[in-house]
Formats: structure tokens, sequence, C-alpha cells
């Protein structure tokens, strides 16, 4: 026997098969002890989509037209005042209610609670998630896990996803901001500005306030992110990083962050970039292509003590205007000319030293014959007819000292004269000279 129903009626305390007239067509749906379904519109679609209620004291109010409700379990309350479409799979929910027009709220999962005054969608998978309560129209929260508590007060159109468990206070984030978490006990996830997108995959990533733009963190252990804009973090353990922006960190326990950098690998250090543009090079001045900035960040790969090889890099153009970083193997190639011109350099030096050498040694012996002319120019002639001389002089000319001997003789009628002379000097060089005279 089929029990049929016009308008709004409360179904409590009835079971069996009901009908329910809608625009003239019979629609059925399936009742058991203890379901409160009041307020339901005439035309809402819970009746057309035949929702099921199965369990016990499931209270189920004033749900607006073109609603679609299902609950499987029990002791379920206060599920009142909702709109949209409502799936509640699990056990002991209560106080989800004050939902506004268009909402889908599902929840799978036990002991879910408080989930009140609500907006937007709502999505909750897990167990003992609690206090997921305030947010304001046009927020669309998803909770995948259990003990997930203080997802609240966030602004309008806020997106929280949450897969995890013990994720907590998730609060107070601007308008339009999006939330996604896929951990465990991450907490502290609050005022992160309009429109930021906070995205954390990990465990116990802790404090990340009042960024803006895109925040991803990929890790555990992280904490204290707060005030940057445009910030990737891949590691565990990366702390106090503030105030910086478009900044990508792979590593762990980094440390020095700054703005516009890159800094790479485990305990690596961010440093200041240091401005250079040009040097002075064998007294002349060089300015370089590609000066740096801080504007522009810099790249890190270790830290002081903790330096790092960079292997397989390219070889890279090497021209006046070029940016290019170098290899070894390039670098070995300007040694190998370095050495080519240090021997010709070192050959030449050595034939200059050689015409040097030669050059001392002529300076050397003009000095000393300069030395053995004086001291044979200074030999005493014999001057008168009949007679004879032996005589030594002494001469000397820059560094060079040289002594000369000679015999002169002249005839007795006058007429003829000879002489002869022997000189040395101190650069063991030995000379002689001879003359024949006719007086008249």
């Amino acid at each position: 026997m089929y029990k049929i129903f016009k308008g709004n009626h409360n179904f409590k305390g009835q079971s069996g098969t009901c009908l329910h007239n809608t625009d003239s067509r019979h629609k059925k749906f399936k009742l058991v002890s203890g379901v409160l379904a009041t307020a339901m519109l005439a035309t809402t679609t819970v009746y057309a989509a035949e929702p099921l209620y199965q369990g016990q004291n499931n209270s189920i109010t004033n749900n607006d037209p073109s609603a679609e409700i299902r609950v499987w379990g029990s002791d379920n309350t206060d599920i009142s005042e909702n709109a949209g479409k409502i799936t509640i799979i699990g056990s002991t929910n209560e106080e989800i209610f004050k939902n506004l027009a268009n909402s889908k709220i599902v929840i799978i999962g036990d002991n879910n609670y408080s989930f009140s005054e609500n907006a937007g969608n709502i999505h909750v998978n897990g167990n003992v998630n609690g206090q997921i309560t305030g947010n304001l129209e046009g927020s669309v929260i998803k909770v995948f896990g259990s003990d997930n508590y203080e997802v609240k007060d966030n602004n309008e159109n806020v997106i929280v996803g949450v897969i995890g468990n013990n994720n907590d206070f998730i609060n107070n984030n601007k308008e339009a901001a999006t939330i996604s978490i896929y951990g465990n006990k991450n907490s502290t996830i609050a005022e992160n500005q309009e429109r930021s997108i906070i995205s954390i995959v990990g465990d116990l990533n802790t404090d990340i306030n009042q960024n803006s733009g895109s925040i991803t963190i990929i890790g555990n252990d992280n904490a204290r992110v707060q005030s940057n804009e445009n910030l990737v973090i891949i590691g565990h353990n990366n702390e106090d990083i503030s105030n910086v922006s478009d900044t990508f960190i792979l590593g762990n326990d980094v440390t020095n962050v700054q703005s516009n950098s890159v800094v790479l690998g485990n305990a690596s250090a961010g440093k200041a970039v240091t401005e250079v543009s040009s040097q002075e090079v064998a007294g002349g001045t060089y300015t370089f292509a590609g000066a740096a900035s801080q504007d522009n960040g810099s790249v890190s790969v270790g830290a002081k003590d903790k330096e790092r090889q960079i292997h397989y890099v390219a070889a890279g153009e090497v021209s006046k205007n070029s940016t290019d970083a170098v290899n070894g193997s390039q670098l070995h190639a300007a040694y190998q000319g370095i050495k080519l011109n240090d021997a010709r350099i070192s050959n030449m030096e050595t034939r200059v030293d050689r015409i040097n050498g030669r050059i001392d040694v002529l300076n050397k012996q003009v000095h000393a014959a300069g030395a053995t002319s004086m001291a044979m120019g200074n030999l005493v002639q014999a001057y008168r007819p009949g007679q004879n001389s032996t005589t030594v002089a002494l001469g000397h000319y820059g560094d060079a000292s040289a002594i000369a001997f000679g015999l002169s003789t002249v005839a007795d009628d006058g007429k003829w004269g000879a002489k002869i002379s022997f000189a040395a000097n101190t650069e063991s060089e030995f000379g002689a000279g001879a003359g024949l005279g006719y007086f008249w």
C-alpha cells in the first residue's frame, strides 16, 4: 500500500515506500526509522532522484528547491537549510547547517562535526574533522583525511583543499586565495594575500603566512615561510625564508635565500650579488658584457666550505659580448696558447740575452782596445841620431786598463828610425805593433 503526499511534508517516523506527487508524476523514495525531512519543496529534485536515507536519527531540514540529498550512516544531525547537492556517507556527522544556495557538500567519513554557516563547495573525506566553520560565500573547501581542524574564517571565494591528517589552523586567508595541502600535520597556513596560490605537498610544514603570488612547497618540516611572492621550495628543513620574490629552492637546510635567485643542493646558501662591470688587467681597464645586478639575482650550488663542482658544461661562446659559461677544455686551450706564447717569449728573451751578452763583450773589448791604444800611444820615441829608447806606458778607458812596452832607435845619420811595441789589457788581450821611418 503506497502512501501518497502532496506539497511540503514532514516524514518523521514514516517508513516503507512513500509516493509524493510532483507535477502530477508519481516519484518514490525510501525512508527508514528516525528520518526527519522537513520543508522539502514540491519541486525539489530530492524526490525525483529518489534519495536514500538509510540509518538512524538523521535530521535533514529546510532544503531548498533542486536539492538532491543522500545520507548513508547514522546519528547525522542538524543538516539543515542546505541548498544544492548534499551527500553524507558516515557516522555521527553533526551541525552541518546554514549552507547557502548552490552548495555542494560531500562528507565521507566518521565523527565530522561543526560544519556550520558554510557556503560554496565543501568536501570532507576522513575522520574527526572539526571546526570547518565560518567560511564565506563562494568558498570551496575540500578535506580528505583525519583529524583536520580549525579550517575556518577564510575570506570570500577561498579554495582550500586538504588531503591528509592532522592539518590545522588554515585560517583568515584573503579573498580568492587557493590553498592546497597534501600531507599530514601541516599547520598555521594563514593570512595569505588575495589571489595567492599556496600548494603544500608534505608533512609538518608550519607558519606559511602572509605570502602572495604562487607559493609551492614540496617537502617536510619547512617552517616560517612568510611574506614571500612567487616562491618554490622543493626539499626539507628550510626555515626562515621571508621577504623574497621569484626564487627557486631545490635542497634541504638552505639558508640566506635572496630574491630572483636559484639555490641548489643540500645545505647550500644564497648570497647577495657582487656587482662587477669592469676590471683592470695588465694596466688596462676592460668592460664586461652581462654586468651582474642584484635585480637579476644569482645561482648558488653550495656554501662556504661546502663548494661544489659543476660537471658536463657545454662549451660556451668566447667573444667580446658573450655571457656564456666556459668549460675546462676551453680554459685548457687558452692555457695551452699561453704556454706557447710563454715559450716563444722565453726563446726571444734567450736571444735577446745572447745579444745583450755579445754587446757586453763587445763593450768590454772596445774599452780594452781603447785602453791598449792609449797605452801604446803613450810610449816615448827616440828622437836624436844614434839614440835608442826602451819605454813602458799605461792606458785606461771605461772599465778596462792596458800596459804597453816599446823599443825605438834613430840611425846615426839621423835619416832612419824604427819602433816596435807590445801591449796587454784587462780582457786578456795582447797586441803588438812596429814602425819604420825615413827622415829628410
